[in-house]
């Protein structure tokens, strides 16, 4: 009995570790808000495409709070570090910082279009992301 309960926890440790396709979130990106204005931010991955490639007009979702980085706070954006370095590898990851009261007033077709953008931040490389700290400030 003790060695079919070995062999279950073996299998089951197998199947646990062996997906290829999990991937841990083990790495984050801050954004720091030194602004006296609310933000919010988008990050994009070169296979997602840039910013004028993005039609859905609910590009944060139905809840765009969730991405919100009140004056003067941080968030951290959770990634799986052997995800975004194979992007990386490909093209690019950028991230885009918009107001956050402009997000309810200006439609998304418009914030498009005409650029409507606090800040843009493109990494190239791993090394990139490393040498902010992996750390975008905005207003700086």
């Amino acid at each position: 009995m003790v060695k079919l309960k070995k062999l279950g926890v073996f299998v089951l440790l197998v199947m646990c570790t062996a997906c290829p396709e999990d991937r841990p979130l083990d790495g984050s990106m801050t954004i720091v808000n030194n602004s006296n204005e609310n933000i919010i931010s988008l990050g994009r991955m070169e296979s997602m495409g840039d910013i004028e490639s993005i039609t859905n007009p609910k590009p944060w979702g139905q809840n765009p709070e969730q991405y919100l980085i009140p004056s003067g706070k941080k968030e951290c954006e959770l990634f799986s570090a052997n995800s975004v370095q194979q992007s990386l590898e490909r093209g690019w990851r950028k991230y885009y910082l918009f107001n956050y009261d402009s997000v309810a007033t200006i439609p998304w077709s418009r914030r498009r279009d005409e650029r409507i953008i606090l800040k843009e931040v493109t990494f190239h490389s791993w090394e990139e992301m490393e040498a902010c700290n992996f750390t975008i400030t905005y207003p700086y």
